[in-house]
Order: structure tokens, then sequence, then C-alpha cells
């Protein structure tokens, strides 16, 4: 989806992440002893920032993105979560089921956020 939205660039993409790298924030997403993805998500503030998601593509569409993000919404409990997603990732609408709404978007982007449980 990143070459989708600004084409692809290698020198482009290491340095944006090696600036934006800190690996307290990241887990590595494991189905059995297989690594199928990372996480990064900053659950220190309000609202959680789920920052990137990421799943091999042989793990995509099977629910372990849907069982992911569940475990992040109950883990913020009276907290909102927000998401921020390409505007030419179809993702948008499993955050959509999920219960998130767009509150703002950018060239590029979807700015979303799930408000916390009643």
């Amino acid at each position: 989806y990143v070459e989708a939205t600004w084409g692809w660039d290698d020198a482009a993409q290491l340095a944006r992440f090696k600036a934006s790298f800190e690996p307290s924030l990241r887990q590595i997403i494991e189905l059995g002893d297989q690594p199928i993805g990372m996480l990064h998500v900053d659950v220190a503030g309000s609202p959680v920032r789920l920052l990137n998601i990421q799943l091999l593509p042989a793990f995509q569409r099977q629910g372990h993105g849907t069982a992911l993000i569940g475990a992040l919404l109950r883990q913020a409990k009276e907290r909102p979560v927000w998401v921020q997603v390409l505007k030419a990732n179809p993702a948008k609408s499993l955050y959509q089921r999920l219960g998130f709404r767009v509150i703002g978007h950018t060239e590029t982007h979807w700015q979303m956020l799930r408000d916390p449980p009643a």
C-alpha cells in the first residue's frame, strides 16, 4: 500500500524506519513458533495508538488481525483507540467493523478512532 500511495524508494523507507524505530513499542506476532507479523502500539497515553500492524500475506484475511485488534481494544479498557490507515489499504473496512469511525483524513490516510465502550 506504500508503493500504491507514494511509490517505493528503498532509501527513503529505510530512513523512515530508522527514524521511528522504538523496539519497546513493537511486538513480533507469532502463531505457534512461527513469526507471522508485527504489532506497533503505544499504550502509554489516551488514546491508545495503534501505529502499525502487519501480517505476512499468507496469514491475512484469516481473523488474525481481528483477534489482535480485539485484544488491544480489551487492553485499552476505558480509553479510546486511534489508528491511521492508508487510503489505499482495504483494512479500513476491518477497523469500521470493529467500531472505529473516521475522525479526519490527510491526502493519503484515514484517521480513525474507536471510543471506549459505554
